[in-house]
């Protein structure tokens, strides 16, 4: 009987105390608030996250450095090169005498440049090439006018009527111009929008011009071959008239300069600079003249020569006994002055914008005047004694001039650079 009491009693207790152990409170993790929950990235950053970033910045150089190679064109306009090769007579009314002059045309060239950068910020080895060449004719003929003055040759004897007046004229003008450069480069400043850069070293140039025309007497007014004569038919043609003069100029000097490149975006430059330099070395000039005219000899004792005048030629002509007595000739005159120094002086300027293509490709558009200082010198006779010689008449001449001649190189530069 306790037995049974006692199970009904731990019976009664197991059912209060599952109760109040129901009852008592769990532990519940703590809601989350704004400022302890974790904050989920924006889609658009999630997208910048997952794509990597682009670079503009060149790859680093290689242990022995790197090579910077870079070529370009450009057609530009030679400023200061027109030669004068003859006059034109506008009559007594207006009084007026035009210089024609041949003036070059622009003419397509090409330039190089490589570039080697030192490691460790030791700078760079820079060489530059550029050639140019302009070649520019100018022709006037009218037959039977007789208004052109013949500039390039000696005055004694130009002309058919030995005035220095031609009724046409065939000039051209070829002017070339190369300079070498050999530099050292250093960095002279540099800021997160800005870097400049200086260079200095030798220059070598070479610069040469030649300016020629020939002059003729296309309708000369003189009478025809008529038989029974058996004249020479070339008396009845004049020789044309010629002038010619040429100087050529090589040496090698110092020059110095500043290039900047101003950062207007990860891809894009502007870019400028000037470079200077003073050239000494040697010059060639040459000048050439050949004028025609005609004698005739008395056949009578004592057998004079003479130069007849146009009007006396025309009568020699026309009398069939005279023709056989008639000569024609030519006066030639030239000189020569070799190996004389000189001094040039050369400019560069540029102004343009540089932009990265594809890693270190680079493209660029500039505008660039280039410059060489009394690179070239004419010489023109201003006295002279016509002689005799075994070979025929030529001019001993006992003074000259000199002019001194500048160019000046203005255009639109487009190119292109790559670094290995």
């Amino acid at each position: 009987m306790r037995a049974k009491l006692w199970q009904v009693a731990a019976l009664c207790g197991a059912m209060l105390v599952l109760p109040a152990a129901a009852e008592e409170p769990k532990d519940e993790p703590k809601p989350e608030t704004p400022e302890t929950a974790p904050k989920e990235a924006p889609a658009e950053e999630k997208k910048e996250a997952a794509k990597p970033k682009a670079t503009f910045e060149e790859p680093p150089l290689h242990r022995w450095g790197g090579l910077r190679l870079t070529a370009f064109v450009w057609q530009p306009t030679a400023n200061g090169a027109d030669d004068v090769v003859a006059t034109r007579f506008n009559g007594t009314e207006r009084g007026l005498n035009a210089a024609l002059a041949v003036a070059p045309k622009s003419a397509l060239s090409d330039g190089y440049r490589a570039t080697w950068l030192l490691p460790r910020h030791l700078g760079a080895f820079d060489f530059g090439y550029d050639a140019i060449r302009n070649s520019t004719e100018l022709e006037r003929l009218e037959p039977g006018v007789f208004v052109f003055g013949e500039s390039l040759v000696i005055p004694g004897f130009a002309g058919i009527a030995d005035d220095g007046f031609s009724d046409g004229f065939q000039a051209k003008s070829i002017t070339k111009s190369r300079r070498f450069r050999a530099e050292y480069a250093h960095t002279a400043f540099e800021s997160p929008r800005a870097t400049g850069t200086w260079h200095a070293g030798l220059h070598f140039l070479g610069h040469s011009k030649d300016v020629h025309s020939t002059y003729y007497a296309l309708a000369p007014n003189l009478p025809p071959v008529l038989p029974p004569s058996n004249a020479n038919p070339a008396l009845f043609k004049p020789i044309p008239d010629y002038g010619q003069w040429q100087s050529d100029f090589s040496g090698t000097g110092i020059g110095a300069g500043l290039d900047v490149q101003y950062h207007v975006h990860p891809r894009v430059d502007i870019v400028s600079g000037f470079a200077l330099g003073v050239v000494g070395g040697n010059q060639k000039l040459q000048y050439r003249s050949r004028t025609q005219f005609y004698t005739w000899t008395d056949p009578n004792p004592p057998n004079e020569t003479i130069i007849p005048t146009f009007d006396e030629l025309v009568a020699f002509l026309q009398d069939v006994g005279s023709i056989p007595n008639l000569q024609q000739f030519v006066a030639q005159g030239s000189m020569i002055e070799d190996h004389t120094h000189k001094t040039v002086e050369d400019f560069e300027a540029y102004f343009g914008v540089e932009g990265k293509a594809w890693r270190t490709l680079r493209v660029f558009l500039l505008l660039r005047g280039l410059a060489f200082v009394d690179a070239a010198t004419e010489i023109t006779p201003s006295a002279g004694n016509l002689i005799s010689t075994p070979t025929g008449f030529g001019y001993q001449i006992t003074d000259f001039s000199r002019t001194d001649h500048s160019i000046a190189y203005v255009g639109f530069v487009v190119g292109l650079s790559y670094r290995f």
